[in-house]
């Protein structure tokens, strides 16, 4: 005790290091840090019963999330020129954690069933013995407000005042598309069907994913979708091109990894995403050849490439529809 009597000051002069150590390991910020991933073949997604051969790939690409970093991670980050930290947003404080991890989930769901129909629908212009056939069964809630909260993520609309999608698709899709306050919402939720009231914060107070009934067993060739942890819509358009490579006789990957960014719709448009800065530094990580690109989100997309050691080394191709994507590929296929 004498001792430590005698030396407190320098004691406390070797304790003050430790304690800043303590502080910037442990002490968390208002951020949220996005990171760079990793690419993902679509062929461990999707596989299709075909001998069609496919030189190159076409990968999906994700980027790492996460919110509050500790003092010192955010330090390092803030260093950085690839990874970037935002102040946290959390527009979803109303929903639960469960709802939160299921809208990502919803997003990918969606983008899988687009991607196959559009690929298949695109393949059947070319090839007469593809085949798929699906039907509208209705529209799943993949937002709501606040205010319109008597919907829950995942709530399954099958019908608009009686009028159901399993027993008219086109008068489904009208009375859904003039949907008015008073109008009322059949939604299966947990297997049970509820009713839902339009009222004025309901009617229009979210939004939603049009859900398919994919007739898998009769698809033409055979289609099986694998399980993943990644969620999200922004793979759209590269499993969209990679379905339609399989299909096929013409080999579009070009013997290249091909990736990029993008959501698909059935007309074939391709939309915009998040993110995009990191996803390109993450492709030119990982050796990628061909990065599609959304146009809206093109421009930050080249500032990203535009440092880039040796950017030549991946072409950067901006669409704005899977056909000006196929049409590129086709281009190269004649040019190279």
């Amino acid at each position: 005790m004498k001792i430590l009597k005698k030396n407190r000051e320098l004691f406390c002069l070797i304790l003050i290091p430790y304690i800043y150590i303590l502080i910037i390991c442990l002490v968390r910020v208002n951020q949220s840090a996005t990171l760079t991933g990793d690419i993902t073949p679509v062929d461990s997604l999707i596989e299709l019963d075909v001998d069609n051969k496919q030189t190159g790939s076409f990968n999906t690409i994700y980027v790492i999330s996460y919110d509050y970093p500790t003092i010192f991670q955010s330090r390092i980050l803030e260093t950085s020129t690839i990874n970037k930290t935002t102040e946290v947003s959390n527009p979803y404080f109303y929903m639960t954690n469960s709802e939160i991890n299921q809208m990502s989930k919803l997003q990918h769901n969606n983008a899988i069933q687009t991607a196959l129909i559009t690929a298949y629908n695109e393949a059947m212009k070319v090839d007469s013995e593809v085949y798929i056939d699906y039907t509208l069964s209705g529209a799943v809630v993949n937002y709501y407000k606040e205010e319109a909260s008597n919907f829950k993520i995942g709530d399954k609309i099958i019908g608009v005042n009686g009028i159901y999608a399993s027993a008219d698709v086109e008068a489904f899709r009208n009375e859904f598309n003039t949907r008015e306050e008073g109008d009322i919402f059949n939604v299966l939720r947990s297997n049970k069907e509820i009713e839902i009231l339009a009222d004025a914060n309901h009617y229009k107070g979210f939004s939603f994913y049009p859900i398919y009934d994919i007739d898998y067993e009769n698809a033409k060739p055979k289609i099986k979708v694998n399980s993943t942890s990644i969620g999200g819509p922004s793979g759209g358009l590269l499993q969209t091109l990679d379905v339609f490579n399989h299909l096929t006789a013409i080999d579009y990957s070009l013997g290249k990894t091909i990736s990029g960014t993008g959501t698909i719709s059935l007309d074939g448009t391709v939309g915009g995403i998040g993110a995009v800065e990191q996803k390109i530094y993450t492709a030119y990580k990982r050796g990628v050849d061909i990065f599609f690109c959304p146009s809206v989100n093109y421009e930050d997309a080249k500032k990203a490439w535009d440092t880039l050691k040796n950017k030549e080394r991946m072409a950067l191709v901006k669409v704005d529809t899977l056909a000006e994507a196929i049409e590129y590929l086709t281009y190269e296929m004649q040019n190279n």
